[in-house]
């Protein structure tokens, strides 16, 4: 049995172990997978699917210890967790689920949330990511009948100002 082997086998039984307790498995599968010779990408694809059934054995057997969060219930929680990965995949969260298809209070929390990313990314001077969640929540408000032109209470074009000053120095 080659080295390569030896690692995978090690790394897959711990990657297991730690993703039951806390999660980042992937932190072990991943460079173990590229140290066997695989390419990044067909790395991250395998270990994801490695992964997974046992993300949902866990998630089985811990459904007695669930509950909601911030009032949210566990179906809420479901429709966010797949509309967030789907907005990590590449497309944006008002386009991965419709928002007219969502609950209005999944719709709103999904807004806050962005609303809540855009404002960090302002505030890290991270302006081409605040412009696209911004762009993204206006979109979202759209289909869920908020009204774009009274977004962030009108603090939008003040947040942005703040920010532009601070880059400038004026």
């Amino acid at each position: 049995m080659s080295l390569a082997v030896l690692v995978l086998i090690l790394a897959s039984f711990i990657a297991g172990a730690q993703n039951a307790l806390a999660g980042g498995g992937s932190f072990l599968t991943f460079p173990a997978l590229l140290y066997a010779g695989l390419d990044p990408r067909a790395a991250n694809i395998t270990s994801a699917i490695a992964l997974f059934p046992g993300q949902l054995t866990t998630g089985f057997a811990g459904r007695s210890m669930l509950s909601s969060a911030a009032g949210l219930s566990i179906r809420t929680l479901i429709i966010l967790s797949l509309v967030g990965g789907g907005a990590t995949s590449g497309s944006d969260a008002a386009n991965a689920v419709r928002a007219e298809k969502l609950p209005r209070e999944v719709a709103e929390a999904m807004a806050k949330e962005i609303e809540r990313k855009m404002r960090e990314a302002a505030a890290n001077l991270e302006f081409e990511k605040a412009a696209a969640l911004r762009d993204e929540l206006v979109n979202l408000r759209k289909q869920i009948g908020g009204n774009e032109s009274v977004l962030f209470q009108g603090k939008a074009p003040k947040i942005f100002q703040h920010a532009l000053r601070e880059l400038i120095g004026t």
